[in-house]
């Protein structure tokens, strides 16, 4: 993508301008490495959206919800639900509001994406109409009463004009004087000009600039706007690639722009993706990541602290930094003045809600929603082929469940639709779609196999071939049993269970109809290894394998479920092995501490290489073979290194069992003579 040398001079110009217009730092600035958790929403299943501040305190929008808040940044950081007072909760009775305007008198303006209109919240709570119809999405300009908008997410307030990010019409829009008007835009696509000449796609996230302007995050396209107030557009940053690369204004990518703000003396962050951005910060202007790239959660002091769909971003009087954490359900602060250090410990206590109560009866993705489907692939399994200690390989995080091509599928519980990309990887066999709690892949989604497309307004298709786009706007609810869409030629859905992150076993949060598994693991080979994975063998013509030191434990094999092709390896839901004497007594621990892994909760895909050994693989083609280091263990998603220590016992014959169990109660055993020398 070409950038014009103008602009690139106008981008460092017109941040060393913000510089001067917003004023100097504190002489003591905060230190943004440093992260705390201000506010938990999480346990109370909520999403923290639109964040601003005003007069010390936070205002946040809930968009699972339908919930304003305000926080104090001083004093009770209302941190569980009986440290809040009623008064935190502003209203409740919007949609699903995004992001949020704070006007000069304290009355808070709000686009409620789900309810397709912008709303007003006075200081006492009241809730009334700005602008577009309640309920209805379209596009149309004019009275206020009449306009129609389509799922808009950003907004920002200068004096008397409102500005909205009209997100899923691309359009940048103006309420004044009881009218509503397009500044910039005319359809989706990138393109700078003037008035409708620009195209965007999807933006999101607005902020006021001196002078006027209004600087945009371009969501869709992964980059940063500037619309003039006679609405011509220039692109400050990004060359619309999806990546998190740090580098100059015209070479940087973003991975998920949704929000933009201005710092004390200028500087722009951005919320993007799982991290959180600067530009400015230094004399040459260059995007820089103040987080860790990776999704997750983790409050540190280096730079590093982890996040999980940052929607929003807030700067305080002394330059702190807030940001909405939306899938992790937290309010973030930078600088280490607010909020304390949350604990991985803590944080996964307070997201049980996730979890617990979760089992439903179940419904198959398919007609009749009652009738029994072949389940293909288990939760935990690798994907990939671990060739080398280096292989990159990932657990799937999910259940594969068979259908045929161009089957529909359907969704299997009610929910509302809240990442406002909530729709990937669209004309790939991994298209996709993400909902709070559940998720599906391998799916067309709103149309058929052969491309007819859905008469539901909820599903945006917009294009032909290699241009088509999917989106279905944030706030749109489904029910369940209505159609997602067809099957492409994977032949399954594969369907996702759990927070995006914090994803479980679907076997566990579901009860499908008609599953039944009486089938006993197999466990095929069982090798053990030197600490440096070196093969521990039989000695001549001995039986017993020698061993001494740290040992590590591999064990080969799979599961299967009635009614499944014979054919069919599945993933093994728990394994651990006993260790037991020359006189049968069980060496260390009991029953209940055999078990070392447990595909419970999803494990960091980094971490695959403590629970597959090399020689594991499995994918949509050639052989499946599971090699789990039994020795370490795997639980809640956490894993770690573990061994037999021999050189603690005393030299002799032993026998080490390793044991199988599915997620029914099914269990295999294997055992293998050793002597300790």
């Amino acid at each position: 993508m070409y950038f014009p040398r103008t602009l690139i001079v106008f981008a460092a110009t017109a941040i060393v301008a913000l510089s001067s217009a917003c004023g100097l730092r504190s002489s003591d600035p905060p230190d943004l490495k440093i992260v705390r958790t201000k506010h938990d929403f999480g346990f109370q299943g909520g999403e923290p959206f639109g964040i601003e501040m005003k007069d010390g305190s936070l205002y946040i929008s809930d968009g699972a919800k339908g919930r304003l808040m305000v926080i104090p940044t001083e004093g009770s950081s209302c941190r569980r639900p009986s440290d809040c007072s009623k008064d935190a909760v502003l209203t409740d009775k919007l949609h699903t509001p995004s992001h949020i305007a704070i006007e000069d008198d304290g009355s808070v303006l709000v686009a409620d994406s789900g309810d397709h209109t912008i709303r007003r919240v006075s200081p006492e709570g009241e809730v009334s109409l700005v602008a577009g119809t309640p309920g209805e999405s379209g596009f149309l300009d004019g009275k206020t009463g009449e306009a129609r908008f389509r799922g808009p997410i950003g907004i920002a307030v200068d004096g008397g004009r409102i500005f909205v990010a009209d997100s899923y019409n691309d359009r940048i829009r103006v309420i004044e004087n009881g009218e509503v008007r397009t500044l910039a835009g005319s359809g989706r696509g990138y393109s700078d000009g003037a008035g409708n000449d620009a195209r965007f796609d999807t933006p999101s996230g607005l902020a006021m600039l001196p002078g006027g302007r209004l600087l945009v995050a371009d969501l869709g396209n992964r980059r940063l706007r500037i619309v003039d107030p006679d609405g011509r557009t220039i692109t400050l940053a990004g060359n619309g690639e999806s990546y998190v690369r740090d580098r100059d204004l015209r070479s940087a990518s973003f991975s998920a722009p949704t929000d933009v703000a201005l710092g004390k003396s200028g500087e722009i962050y951005v919320a993007d993706g799982d991290a959180v951005r600067v530009i400015g910060a230094r004399i040459t202007p260059i995007v820089e990541t103040i987080t860790s790239k990776r999704r997750g959660f983790e409050d540190r002091e280096d730079g590093l602290s982890r996040f999980s769909r940052v929607s929003g971003v807030a700067v305080a009087e002394a330059g702190d930094l807030f940001v909405s954490d939306s899938d992790n359900g937290l309010v973030r602060a930078f600088g280490g003045r607010f909020g304390e250090v949350e604990t991985r410990e803590k944080f996964e206590e307070s997201r049980k809600w996730t979890t617990n109560g979760f089992q439903r009866s179940g419904v198959w993705p398919y007609d009749p929603p009652d009738a029994v489907r072949e389940i293909a692939g288990t939760f935990g399994e690798i994907r990939g082929e671990r060739d080398t200690p280096d292989s990159p390989v990932y657990f799937h995080n999910g259940l594969d469940i068979t259908g045929g091509y161009g089957e529909t599928a359907r969704f299997v519980m009610d929910e509302k639709l809240l990442d406002p990309e909530a729709v990937q990887n669209v004309g790939t066999l991994r298209e996709l779609i993400r909902l709070p709690l559940h998720g599906y892949i391998h799916v067309n989604i709103g149309r058929t196999t052969d491309g007819e497309r859905y008469s539901d307004p909820r599903f945006i298709l917009d294009g032909e071939g290699e241009e088509l786009s999917v989106r279905v706007p944030r706030g749109t609810s489904f029910k369940t049993a209505e159609p997602v869409g067809t099957l492409n030629r994977m032949n399954h859905v594969h369907l996702v269970v759990g927070a995006p992150g914090r994803e479980f076993n679907g076997l566990w949060g579901f009860v499908l109809p008609g599953v039944s598994d009486s089938i006993s693991p197999v466990l095929e080979k069982v090798e053990l290894f030197t600490e440096n994975w070196e093969p521990r063998e039989t000695v001549g013509d001995e039986d017993r394998i020698k061993v001494d030191g740290r040992v590590r434990i591999v064990a080969e094999g799979y599961d299967r479920m009635d009614g499944n092709a014979e054919r069919r390896r599945l993933g093994i839901y728990k394994l651990g092995y006993r260790l037991f004497d020359p006189n049968g007594r069980q060496v260390g621990g009991t029953n209940e501490d055999a078990w070392t892994m447990i595909f419970d909760e999803l494990p960091d895909d980094r971490i695959a290489d403590l629970v597959y050994a090399v020689g594991s693989r499995s994918g949509a083609t050639g052989p499946t073979v599971f090699r789990y280091i039994v020795s370490n263990r795997l639980k809640s998603g956490k894993a770690g290194e573990g061994f037999i220590n021999f050189s603690r016992l005393e030299p002799g014959d032993y026998e080490i069992e390793v044991i199988a169990g599915d997620y029914f109660g099914n269990t295999a055993a294997a055992r293998v003579p050793v002597r300790n020398r």
